[in-house]
């Protein structure tokens, strides 16, 4: 595959960082990102999915 650009969601992100209890398919993710990084791609995070990262961690972080 040639490289590319590349959107990652909020799903994505979720497994790449792990966060329990939304990463599911975290080594398939993982593994797909691992290509797609060595095939050169550029990555794309949106800005909802970044929203939506900002505030999970505000919420998991007033809990712990």
């Amino acid at each position: 595959m040639t490289a590319g650009v590349v959107f990652l969601d909020s799903s994505v992100l979720f497994n790449l960082l792990d966060v329990p209890g939304k990463s599911g398919d975290r080594q398939s993710v993982v593994a797909e990102f691992q290509r797609l990084t060595h095939s050169g791609s550029t990555f794309v995070f949106p800005i909802t999915a970044l929203i939506t990262l900002w505030t999970l961690d505000t919420m998991l972080s007033s809990h712990a």
